[in-house]
C-alpha cells in the first residue's frame, strides 16, 4: 500500500529538502521502491538540488508543468512528472507564493489528496517537501499525507515549529470531518554533534515531545539524529544524494537507519 509522507517544519534552513532527497534515495537505491517527490515550496530548493527542469519558455510558462499548474488544473499530473535517475519528481513554482489567494474555497484543501489519489497505483512512496509557511499548501499536505516527519535543528525556533505542526494536525484530525488522518511518524535531529551541548539538549527535548505525543495518541514517533557533515552541502553541487556522493559517511548511514526504522514501523 502506498505511503504518503510529508517532511515539514515551520522553520526554514533546517534540512527538510535534504531529508526528502536522502529518504527518497535510500528507498529507491537500497529497497528498490518506486518513489515520487513533490516540491511544494515556492523557493524550489528541492527542485534545484535534484536537477529537475524548472526552465521557462519566452512567455514565462514552465517547459514542464509544476505542481502549481497541476493544482490549478492547467496541466495533468502525468505531464508534470519528471523521471530522474533514482526517483520521479514534480517541481515547484514561484507561483506557489500566491497559493493563499488562489486556493480560497473550502474544498481546495483536498486538491493535493485528490491529485495523489489519481496516481497512487504508480508508486510505493510519495514524499512531499513543504515550505516553512503556515498556509493552505501546508494544510493540503497534511490532508494528503499518512505520516509527517519533522526535521529539527538545535534552536528554540525548531521546537516551536514541531509544537505548531502537532497542534495543527490535532485540530485537523479532531475536526468534524476528520480532515487529516496523518500522524507524526518521526523527529529527526539534523546537523547533530555528539559532543555539542545544544544537540544533546535538543535530543532531550525531542524525546520529551515524542513521549507527550505517545500519551496523547498512543503512538510514539521515532527520534533519530543525522550527524553533521560537510558532504551534505558538497553533494548538492553535483546534483547527487549522500547515498551516491558519500555512501560510507556518517550522515548517509544515519539516513539509512531512519529509512530502516520507517519501513520496519510500517
Amino acid at each position: 500500500m502506498i505511503r504518503v509522507i510529508s517532511i515539514a517544519n515551520q522553520k526554514g534552513g533546517i534540512g527538510k529538502s535534504s531529508s526528502v532527497i536522502e529518504i527518497a534515495s535510500v528507498l529507491s537505491i537500497e529497497y528498490n521502491k518506486k518513489v515520487l517527490v513533490i516540491d511544494l515550496d515556492q523557493q524550489r530548493n528541492l527542485s534545484k538540488y535534484i536537477g529537475a527542469n524548472i526552465e521557462k519558455d519566452p512567455k514565462g510558462h514552465n517547459l514542464i508543468p509544476s505542481i502549481y499548474d497541476v493544482l490549478t488544473s492547467d496541466a495533468f499530473i502525468t505531464d508534470a512528472i519528471q523521471h530522474l535517475p533514482h526517483f520521479d519528481a514534480i517541481s515547484a513554482s514561484e507561483q506557489l507564493s500566491k497559493a493563499d489567494r488562489t486556493f480560497m474555497d473550502s474544498d481546495d484543501m483536498y486538491l493535493l489528496a485528490d491529485i495523489i489519489d489519481s496516481i497512487k497505483q504508480l508508486y510505493d512512496y510519495i514524499i512531499i517537501d513543504n515550505g516553512p509557511s503556515r498556509n493552505i499548501l501546508l494544510t493540503m499536505s497534511y490532508v494528503a499525507s499518512d505520516e509527517i516527519i519533522i526535521p529539527s535543528e538545535c534552536d528554540e525556533g525548531s521546537i516551536d515549529g514541531i509544537i505548531a505542526i502537532y497542534s495543527d494536525l490535532k485540530k485537523l484530525r479532531e475536526s468534524r470531518n476528520k480532515l487529516s488522518h496523518a500522524i507524526v511518524k518521526g523527529l529527526i535531529l539534523t546537523r547533530y554533534e555528539k559532543t555539542s551541548i545544544h544537540s544533546i539538549a535538543l535530543e532531550e527535548d525531542l524525546t520529551e515531545i515524542a513521549n507527550i505525543i505517545q500519551q496523547d495518541i498512543g503512538y510514539r514517533p521515532f527520534v533519530l539524529p543525522v550527524r553533521k557533515s560537510i558532504k551534505m552541502s558538497e553533494c548538492k553541487g553535483f546534483k547527487q544524494s549522500l547515498q551516491e556522493y558519500d555512501k560510507n559517511g556518517n550522515a548517509a548511514k544515519d539516513y539509512r537507519k531512519i529509512v530502516k526504522t520507517l519501513i520496519k514501523e510500517a
